[in-house]
């Protein structure tokens, strides 16, 4: 019966998906209900730290090289605003509260800016790095701090940055594939200064976060006009593994201006060298041009190439759309950022829904873009995949349209990160509980899968795949206390079928069913196993 519920439920999402996404560009692949019941792809969001009462804000999330999960948001209490940060073993499926901070700022005062990275390649090296703008909503002060923790104990080691007038902060290591000339690893801070002519600052650390060691100022502007909005991403690839720097910033005319251009550079050739002659990538189409916001970047990584022998670097921004009066979602990806600016177009949503707040991310180990915004007039996160080398670029694959359980999202912030030892995103947000008070939830690809109760009777106590990860077969074993059929299907990063459902007549006892896999790309999947007694979803990853 849970068989053909899935099914309908299946049918009845690309009805959906037809109507909310109902643009041509889009790349309908076959998906699983958008977290209905039976939602495969996505289990029951998570509250990183239950707090009723505390309005919690704008959550940030980070990875260690180890797999750790490290989640972060800040809140306002008596006038004073604190930091708690909380640490995941368990891929995010529970959270212990990590380091605390010391109230901090004075009344009035938010954070513009708030991210999290840590950096290091052990335990004895280990940090977790924030990166601060503290912003004062009456006399317009902003501030950038680079606090610095123990990635271990969670103690307070030293604030690394103290800059003045800063508008918005971001922060990137390189803790998986470390550049050239670092020692053990870099992260570097880039941040949009405020004076008589704004500037754009870049830091570097190449000794792991000791110190900040290397200071280039990337752009100054002109016509006193903003520098607002900024965001960093590191890339490395077979070709180019010194390792880079990428940026982007917005620059408008004017503070208080809801439109203006995007501007792009990248560190050349080391992760420490100058940065480029800045791009104005809205200049590439004549509809953006003054007309964007809001950017993020995001690059490959790893030890491969894409097709062009070199790095691919996507850009996403906010974009009016004039004609419509809709604000929506416009991209452009490089396949030659190591050292070319040659950018393509693509587009993102539905222009007659209003979408914003995009992140982005990159997964190695299937070589994918990750992208989550928020859908304002659904009031959904969704999540979308691309192949690194943006073939069809306009189409990208929707996982799902709405990975959050609840509709209480006016602000939600979504950020998303590859959780390594899961080898698929991880993502974050804010939502709204029933007093009004920001929650800060998290929810992962597969790793908090809950559907159902996973075995509805003792009749199958014990179901397990291994080699897990494997090469080219996996054996699932399954311990019965009848005799009984079942029925196995295998399930991609999209939700698509990828080998034909298979029955299986399980006797009482253990049974062990091989399947073949040599015919498969690598990545993760779901195993799904299913019979009148039980279900039980297995997440198999292909080397």
């Amino acid at each position: 019966m849970h068989k053909y519920f899935i099914i309908l439920l299946g049918a009845a999402l690309v009805i959906f998906s037809s109507e909310v996404f109902s643009q041509t560009d889009w790349n309908f692949v076959e998906v699983l209900p958008v977290k209905e019941q039976n939602e495969i792809m996505f289990g029951e969001d998570i509250i990183i730290n239950p707090e009723p009462v505390i309005d919690q804000r704008q959550v940030t999330i980070c990875e260690s090289f180890n797999g750790w999960l490290f989640a972060a948001y800040w809140f306002n209490n008596e006038n004073h605003i604190e930091v708690k940060i909380m640490k995941s073993y368990d891929n995010g499926m529970n959270w212990d509260l990590f380091a605390y901070s010391t109230p901090i700022g004075t009344p009035n005062v938010v954070f513009s800016s708030f991210k999290m990275i840590t950096c290091g390649t052990s335990l004895t090296n280990l940090k977790v790095i924030l990166g601060v703008t503290y912003f004062d909503t009456i006399t317009h002060w902003c501030h950038p701090v680079v606090p610095v923790y123990d990635g271990v104990t969670g103690d307070f080691i030293e604030n690394i940055l103290d800059d003045e007038y800063a508008h918005s902060l971001d922060i990137v290591s390189d803790y998986s594939y470390s550049a050239t000339g670092s020692n053990p690893a870099s992260f570097g801070v880039l941040y949009s200064k405020e004076s008589v002519h704004d500037s754009i600052i870049f830091w570097s650390s190449s000794n792991g976060g000791v110190s900040l060691d290397n200071r280039q100022v990337i752009a100054t502007s002109v016509s006193y006009r903003y520098f607002g909005k900024v965001s960093l991403n590191y890339g490395f690839s077979d070709s180019y593994q010194n390792g880079q720097y990428y940026a982007v910033w917005e620059d408008k005319e004017s503070d208080t201006s809801s439109w203006g251009h995007i501007y792009y550079a990248y560190s050349e050739p080391f992760f420490n060298s100058p940065f480029t002659t800045p791009l104005c990538i809205d200049s590439i189409d004549p509809s953006d041009i003054n007309q964007s916001r809001d950017p993020v970047i995001a690059s490959q990584y790893g030890p491969l190439d894409n097709d062009s022998s070199n790095t691919t670097t996507l850009i996403v921004f906010e974009k009016n759309n004039i004609s419509t009066g809709k604000v929506n979602l416009k991209g452009y990806s490089s396949l030659q950022s190591s050292n070319s600016f040659y950018f393509n177009p693509f587009t993102l949503n539905n222009p007659d829904s209003q979408n914003s707040q995009p992140n982005i991310a990159f997964n190695p180990f299937d070589s994918t873009f990750i992208i989550t915004f928020f859908n304002s007039t659904n009031q959904r996160l969704p999540y979308l995949l691309h192949d690194y080398n943006m073939g069809n670029p306009n189409q990208w694959n929707i996982v799902t349209s709405g990975y959050n359980d609840d509709l209480n999202i006016p602000n939600p912030r979504p950020q998303v990160i590859l959780n390594s030892q899961e080898k698929s995103g991880a993502v974050v947000w804010i939502k709204k509980n029933d007093i009004g008070r920001g929650v800060a939830m998290f929810d992962a690809f597969y790793s908090t899968y809950t559907r159902i109760q996973e075995e509805t009777s003792n009749h199958s106590r014990s179901v397990i795949a291994y080699p897990n990860p494997c090469h080219s077969s996996f054996t699932i074993e399954i311990k019965s206390e009848l005799k009984h059929r079942i029925t196995v299907d295998l399930y991609n990063l999209y939700g698509k079928k990828v080998i034909p459902s298979s029955n299986y007549q399980c006797i009482s006892g253990i049974n062990r069913i091989k399947i073949n896999a040599s015919q498969l790309s690598p990545g993760s999947y779901l195993c799904v196993i299913e019979s009148e007694y039980c279900y039980k979803a297995l997440k198999v990853v292909i080397l």
